[in-house]
């Protein structure tokens, strides 16, 4: 793909042009950003539905007490989980798109140099 878009075309990654849609390791993500809260909006949003349904099945249909309680931990525990998981997934992707564009206009900060002052092309290291 780089010998049809010339050398300029992508910057290098290490990982290839596309292998995979996260565009950034696990590894990485962790490195250069807040660790994601295991209660999150998402997965409070996700449990307390989960809980809500268990609820009902328990006053609305007249399911056993004590599986209600042990379908609803259980429930609530998968809510949480997915998610956490899927906030984390989220905000992997949407920072490795952001490192993208950085690798990107890094690597052409020449042809930006007319558009764009000095002060922007300061090193960026993260901590």
């Amino acid at each position: 793909m780089s010998k049809l878009l010339g050398e300029k075309a992508l910057p290098h990654t290490g990982m290839g042009v596309v292998k995979t849609w996260m565009a950034i390791d696990l590894n990485d993500f962790r490195k250069c950003s807040y660790p994601v809260p295991i209660l999150n909006n998402t997965s409070i949003i996700l449990s307390l539905s989960a809980v809500t349904g268990q609820l009902y099945a328990y006053a609305m249909k007249r399911h056993n007490p004590a599986t209600a309680m042990y379908r609803t931990f259980f429930y609530a525990t998968v809510g949480v989980f997915t998610g956490y998981y899927f906030t984390r997934a989220f905000n992997q992707y949407y920072f490795g798109k952001f490192k993208y564009c950085l690798d990107y206009a890094t690597f052409r900060k020449n042809d930006f140099e007319g558009t764009l002052g000095k002060c922007f092309w300061r090193s960026w290291i993260p901590t």
